[in-house]
């Protein structure tokens, strides 16, 4: 929901176990924040569309809206604009750069003193931005997003015993100093001559193909400055809701490779186990 300017956005429960520092005997483990958008200036309403956290160590976290979910309700065509906004926040954020636009903002941080970095990310993810809940029905399945498909396959690289070669990133997010400054891409895969991404085929066509070509430009980008040889796309695919979605996934993956550098391993399987396997293939050939 749009929140009010008066700064009030309904946080009162979802801090009383985390910012209470005076009364709290417990060391803070790190502090987190509100990502807000700004849709239209005109009408001067914010809404939030991500948080992040800070680790004691200053390492940053952060979940931002994949989706237009409710947004579409609310915005209409704006919908696609506000995702691509929290996309732009998200690395904003990550890089500790600031915002670009006045239609982006952070909130002051705020301490938290119980749960893991993830469990507070998730928690104030899911209590906080009330526009990334979709327009679905209850009785359909959850679905898998990027970091829930990239999570599923890195634990399972993690049980392949014979595999003892560099790969994971120990932080996924990447800058990149280019010739208009640094940039932050993601590559969660980084064998020593190669760069690699993991991606959910779990969204609508729309929003899928646009998270492949980010994904492609960033391992493109990662390759070009870093001079590495091998890029790498893998995709964990879970059943569509329909015959439907499964043709129009299909013909998004296509458009994608058919296009893609000739030095781009693409794969594609339903099962996390089999994503891993693929992904060890692969880095060997690029180790």
């Amino acid at each position: 929901m749009a929140e009010k300017r008066d700064g009030g956005f309904g946080v009162k429960n979802f801090l009383s176990g985390y910012a209470n520092q005076a009364s709290s005997p417990l060391e803070s483990k790190g502090e987190w924040l509100c990502i807000r958008c700004e849709p239209d200036p005109f009408t001067g309403e914010r809404i939030n569309v991500g948080v992040g956290v800070i680790d004691v160590s200053g390492k940053r976290h952060v979940k931002v809206i994949q989706e237009p979910g409710r947004l579409e309700c609310f915005y209409g065509e704006l919908a696609g604009q506000v995702v691509s906004l929290a996309q732009v926040a998200a690395e904003c954020f990550l890089s500790g750069i600031g915002s670009p636009s006045s239609q982006i903002s952070f909130a002051d941080p705020v301490p938290f003193f119980e749960g893991t970095v993830q469990e507070t990310l998730d928690s104030a993810f899911r209590d906080q931005v009330t526009v990334a809940i979709p327009t679905r029905s209850d009785s359909q399945r959850n679905t898998i997003d990027d970091q829930q498909a990239q999570n599923l396959v890195i634990d399972e690289i993690k049980k392949i015993n014979d595999f003892d070669g560099d790969l994971l990133a120990n932080t996924p997010q990447v800058i990149i100093q280019t010739e208009r400054g640094p940039r932050v891409v993601m590559i969660p895969l980084q064998p020593v001559n190669g760069v690699g991404t993991i991606k959910s085929t779990d969204y609508s066509s729309p929003t899928l193909k646009s998270h492949l070509l980010d994904g492609l430009l960033d391992l493109e980008c990662a390759a070009r400055y870093r001079r590495k040889k091998e890029l790498g796309i893998f995709l964990l695919r879970p059943k569509a809701s329909s015959e439907k979605m499964e043709r129009q996934i299909d013909q998004v993956i296509d458009s994608i490779s058919f296009r893609a550098p000739a030095n781009l391993y693409l794969e594609v399987q339903e099962q996390s186990v089999e994503l891993a396997k693929a992904v060890k293939d692969w880095a060997l050939k690029a180790g």
